[in-house]
C-alpha cells in the first residue's frame, strides 16, 4: 500500500481497518439550519425533518468524490466539502481523509480505484462528496 499523508493530530486518526461507517455531529441553528462544523448542510428531502441535535452516519465505501458541488441530485443526496488529508492506495482501492472541520472527525473513504484512476489528486485539494440518502442514518443525541 502506497500512501501520502498529513501528519494529522492523533486524536482524529482511525485506521482504515477499523473505519467502517463515519460519523459527524450535527447541531442545529436557532433557524432550523443544520450545521457539520461551520458547514451549513442541505439535507436530501428524508433527512429534512431533523431538526435535533444528533450524529450522521454513513458507510465509508457509500460515498462518491468529486470535483466540485455539482451533480447529484442535493434532493437524494448530502453533498460535503473538506479537504483531502490523506491517500492510500491498495488492493484496487483508494482509502482517503477528509477533513470537512478543524474540530470534527476525518471523513474516511473506501473507494474503487478503477473508478477514480484518472484523477490527480493531492493534500490539502479541495474536494467534495456525495453520499446517497439510502445510506445516510441519522442518530438523535
Amino acid at each position: 500500500m502506497t500512501c501520502i499523508e498529513a501528519h494529522p493530530d492523533p486524536s482524529r486518526w482511525l485506521p482504515a481497518s477499523l473505519a467502517t461507517h463515519n460519523r459527524l455531529p450535527v447541531q442545529h441553528e436557532h433557524n432550523g439550519k443544520a450545521l457539520i462544523g461551520r458547514q451549513q448542510l442541505q439535507l436530501p428531502v428524508s433527512l429534512q425533518k431533523v431538526v435535533s441535535t444528533g450524529t450522521l452516519a454513513f458507510p465509508c465505501d457509500s460515498a462518491c468524490l468529486l470535483l466540485g458541488p455539482w451533480g447529484p441530485d442535493p434532493r437524494k443526496h448530502l453533498v460535503l466539502r473538506g479537504r483531502l488529508n490523506s491517500i492510500c492506495v491498495g488492493d484496487n482501492r483508494l482509502s482517503l481523509q477528509l477533513e470537512v472541520d478543524k474540530e470534527l472527525p476525518l471523513i474516511h473513504l473506501s473507494l474503487s480505484c478503477r473508478r477514480y484512476n484518472n484523477l490527480r489528486l493531492k493534500h490539502g485539494q479541495r474536494l467534495w462528496i456525495s453520499v446517497p440518502e439510502s445510506s445516510i442514518r441519522f442518530e438523535h443525541a
